[in-house]
């Protein structure tokens, strides 16, 4: 997810229907984008900052779950049903503990072929700086 500042974030499937309970619930949702396309062969999804790219270590991300106490607070995983999605990202700070404050939703919407990228497409993915916890 590119431009986000490198910190710990919390990464979550959000429920496609409000009345659900999600860990976002009594959070500021700072922004939502629309939809992207994504594609899960693996069955895992993980979410990552820029830094998490710069740094790739093919072995590290291949064997994510085997290897998850090196992970640095800046990648999380998902497990996810392979397919075609439309996915909705919406952001979110003052997040419930035990998650980190700040952290973005993702609406996984499954589709028979990946929908287009718009031109228009804002890709501004930064949150505010959270106040730390008291």
């Amino acid at each position: 997810m590119y431009p986000i500042e490198e910190d710990d974030y919390a990464v979550f499937i959000e429920p496609a229907f409000a009345d659900t309970s999600a860990p976002a619930d009594g959070a500021t949702r700072c922004f939502s984008h629309p939809g992207a396309p994504l594609r899960v062969d693996s069955g895992m999804l993980i979410a990552a900052d820029l830094h998490a790219l710069m740094a790739w270590d093919a072995d590290f991300f291949l064997h994510y779950r085997q290897r998850l106490q090196e992970r640095l607070p800046n990648s999380d995983y998902l497990d996810v049903v392979p397919g075609c999605y439309d996915v909705a990202i919406h952001g979110y700070t003052g997040l419930p503990q035990p998650h980190p404050p700040q952290g973005y939703g993702l609406q996984l919407r499954a589709v028979t072929a990946l929908p287009a990228m718009r031109a228009d497409d804002d890709f501004d993915f930064a949150l505010p700086i959270a106040p730390p916890r008291a």
